[in-house]
C-alpha cells in the first residue's frame, strides 16, 4: 500500500524579508499562515495585514512574492 508524504510545511523556517515594507511583510506573513489545502481572499489578507480597505495592495504584495514556495501566494484567490 502506498504511503503519502506528509505535506511540507516551512513556516518553522526563519525567512529574510526586513528590507520589504511594511505591508508587504505583514501579507506575507499572514499569507503563510493560510493551511495547506485552503484559500482566502484579497479581502482577507488585506485585513490580516492591517489594512481592511486595501485588498488592490493584498494582490500586489502577491505578485511581488519573491519565495513563492515558502510563501503560497497561489493560497489566495479573488474572492
Amino acid at each position: 500500500m502506498d504511503q503519502k508524504e506528509p505535506p511540507v510545511s516551512f513556516l518553522d523556517h526563519p525567512l529574510d524579508i526586513g528590507d520589504a515594507p511594511r505591508f508587504l511583510r505583514a501579507a506575507w506573513t499572514a499569507c503563510r499562515a493560510i493551511p495547506i489545502g485552503e484559500t482566502r481572499s484579497y479581502k482577507w489578507l488585506a485585513a490580516e495585514a492591517g489594512r481592511p480597505n486595501a485588498s488592490r495592495a493584498a494582490g500586489q504584495s502577491m505578485a511581488r512574492n519573491r519565495l513563492p514556495i515558502v510563501i503560497p501566494c497561489h493560497r489566495v484567490i479573488a474572492s
